[in-house]
């Protein structure tokens, strides 16, 4: 009876572990599950368009910070797989080597859609910006040009002066 008593003690213990451990796991996988689909909504919306150059930059801003969660993310995502790996280790079938590879493939595909959103959005600001140079480079040349004419707009004058001013035109 020792013996068996002291069986049912280590299988109850070995039980309990069991189900901590599958509560544990079963957290986790729930957290990245919410988390991956969360996620998956907010690297997946299009850049709206923005008018000015700092609503542009704000919304790059905030793709950054979306990524910069999205790869921090990394370490939670490792620790819930560990769960499952210990949580799993006594089944015979395969469920945490396809809970595993569906959980990096979504992650993987979360990040390089997050990279995605970022680098777009740079390169609008990036082209509003070349705009904004473009558009500051043209205005310079038309003052600079309405300036030079504004000196040589004078109809005043003997014949001689005119012509001289006609020639510096020319």
């Amino acid at each position: 009876w020792e013996v068996l008593a002291s069986g049912v003690v280590a299988a109850e213990a070995l039980l309990g572990a069991s189900q901590q451990q599958l509560a544990a796991y079963t957290v986790a996988v729930e957290e990245v599950q919410a988390w991956c689909h969360d996620t998956e909504r907010r690297v997946r919306i299009q850049l709206v368009p923005q008018a000015t150059l700092q609503e542009k930059q704000q919304q790059m801003n905030m793709c950054k910070v979306t990524l910069h969660e999205v790869s921090s993310y990394r370490i939670v995502i490792d620790m819930a797989l560990e769960k499952a790996a210990v949580a799993l280790a006594s089944r015979s079938d395969d469920s945490f080597l396809k809970l595993k590879e569906t959980t990096v493939t979504r992650y993987s595909n979360i990040v390089q859609t997050a990279k995605g959103l970022a680098e777009r959005s740079e390169e609008v600001v990036t082209e509003h910006q070349h705009f904004d140079d473009s558009v500051a480079s043209c205005n310079l040349w038309l003052n600079d040009a309405f300036a030079r004419l504004a000196v040589f707009s004078q109809e005043e004058g003997d014949a001689y002066v005119l012509q001289a001013r006609l020639e510096k035109i020319q």
